[in-house]
């Protein structure tokens, strides 16, 4: 999933207007994030099936970003850091955090482990049958975005900036869901992918930030 962690963010943006947006979409993609620092560090891994044309999708191995018990520990990790500046604000971050695993669950073949090791492994493998893996994708963005658009007291401008962003990123979710040419190697598919989410949240904030009530 992708385009979908954005809709959790958006719709967190919606509860809480004192949250820079970049801060949420940063939040929601934190274990992508992880994995491939960790996937540089060579402590997570990940391979291409020999199908993936048929397929679309990596296979992955990734205990320390994305198991249940992970994705608890860091977000729990981040409403220790935030909780005492934040308040709130901390405890809805901390959720947007953990939305990624709930998330991941709903697309991903069973690979997402409980707390790692030989723990059970879970996932819905909505990414088998496309293109309700898609759909479901859509149907979470499109509603984080519906709850954004209604209620972030933001200028119309700035609302269609973000529009654009998310459309964007549900363009490259798609092209990464009917590609057959297996991605790069392991560094360069790591370094991109971690300059996109960076580049994501840099430009959601950006249009989120300073801005003034519409």
């Amino acid at each position: 999933m992708f385009v979908g962690h954005l809709g959790a963010g958006l719709a967190a943006k919606a509860a809480d207007e004192r949250i820079n947006l970049g801060l949420l979409f940063g939040a929601a993609m934190l274990l992508d994030a992880a994995l491939w620092a960790f996937a540089l560090a060579s402590w997570e891994h990940f391979a291409v099936p020999p199908d993936f044309a048929r397929r679309h999708y990596l296979l992955f191995d990734f205990p320390l970003s994305h198991s249940l018990l992970a994705a608890l520990l860091w977000s729990l990790t981040a409403a220790l850091l935030w909780g005492r500046y934040a308040g709130r604000g901390a405890l809805i971050v901390a959720l947007v955090i953990f939305s990624h695993w709930p998330l991941d669950a709903l697309t991903h073949i069973p690979e997402l482990s409980l707390w790692g090791g030989s723990s059970p492994r879970v996932g819905l493998d909505l990414l088998d049958h496309q293109p309700w893996a898609l759909i479901a994708e859509g149907a979470v963005a499109a509603l984080g975005l519906a709850l954004f658009l209604a209620r972030a007291r933001l200028t119309h401008w700035r609302k269609l900036a973000v529009a654009a962003l998310v459309l964007s990123v549900g363009i490259l979710t798609w092209a990464g869901s009917v590609a057959t040419a297996p991605p790069p190697g392991t560094r360069i598919l790591a370094l991109t992918s971690l300059a996109g989410i960076a580049l994501i949240a840099a430009l959601a904030a950006l249009a989120d930030r300073g801005a003034k009530p519409a």
